[in-house]
């Protein structure tokens, strides 16, 4: 199967063609990088709603089962209606769908190649969003992204409010952000180690390149672990006294780093340095 991609805006419905991939990847990649590009243009990010979640989600599993490529329903109902009826009270309707992409960072570069998809995730106006992907007995996935204007969202990573930005060239690389904290002040409480202070900064890492993420100090033993857009930790170190790992994204997207000491009771100050690496 070729892939397909469609967008609806309003009444348009827009067809083009796009490449196969074979990756797999989840909803939140493909959040991240409709967020990362919204907030390179200054836009606020779209924030999950759970309504247009569930819309999204049925329809890609309609698609996938009735192998059906469409927005509007075989009734005629179009995503508006369909957000409408599952009691969206925003203005929901903005919708894009892709079939035969493998992985979110596919689907986002054919929708970003195609100028109606574009417009759909660049719509400055636009604040929540939802997203479903399923899989039909051959394997083939679809996409389903609807978004729209209301004011009951759950709120994403996030990606505007950026601590650090890497403007480095490729083959450049050096310091992108060095930060230092006295353990003792250090304003927020680690949600995965209870009872430690850290500082947590956040923002986009490239897939293009390596970075080194460093924690020093030379009053107590280190602590930095590097979690992806859900939250979920991708890696980190312990140091003795300096923690210190080397890191290539899998994806472009927003990553949050998380510092502080290895040990309860630690007093004293520490630095947080994240370097992005020159290409070989």
């Amino acid at each position: 199967m070729r892939s397909q991609l469609a967008c609806f805006v309003g009444a348009a419905l827009f067809l083009c063609l796009a490449s196969t991939g074979l990756r797999a990847d989840d909803k939140g990649d493909l959040l991240t990088q409709i967020n990362v590009s919204r907030a390179s243009m200054g836009m606020r990010p779209l924030n999950m709603n759970p309504i247009l979640t569930r819309v999204a989600q049925d329809w890609s599993n309609y698609m996938a089962t009735n192998n059906y490529f469409n927005h509007l329903s075989p009734d005629g109902t179009t995503p508006q209606q369909r957000a409408q009826q599952a009691g969206y009270k925003g203005n929901g309707g903005w919708e894009n769908i892709a079939a035969g992409q493998n992985t979110a960072q596919e689907t986002f570069n054919s929708w970003m190649n195609s100028d109606g998809h574009k417009a759909n995730m660049l719509n400055r106006d636009l604040n929540e969003v939802g997203i479903g992907i399923a899989t039909n007995g051959q394997g083939v996935k679809y996409w389903t992204m609807l978004a729209g204007i209301g004011s009951h969202s759950s709120t994403p990573p996030p990606v505007a409010q950026a601590d650090w930005k890497d403007e480095n060239t490729q083959f450049s690389g050096g310091p992108i952000m060095v930060t230092q904290q006295f353990i003792q002040n250090a304003a927020q409480n680690d949600p995965k180690r209870p009872g430690f202070k850290v500082e947590i900064r956040s923002g986009a890492l490239r897939a293009d390149r390596e970075y080194t993420i460093e924690t020093k100090s030379e009053q107590f033993n280190t602590y930095v672990r590097l979690e992806n857009s859900l939250g979920e930790e991708v890696n980190g170190a312990q140091g003795n006294p300096n923690a210190k790992f080397t890191f290539r994204p899998p994806v472009n997207g927003t990553y949050r780093l998380v510092a502080g000491s290895a040990n309860q009771g630690a007093t004293g100050p520490f630095q947080l340095w994240l370097t992005s690496n020159p290409a070989n």
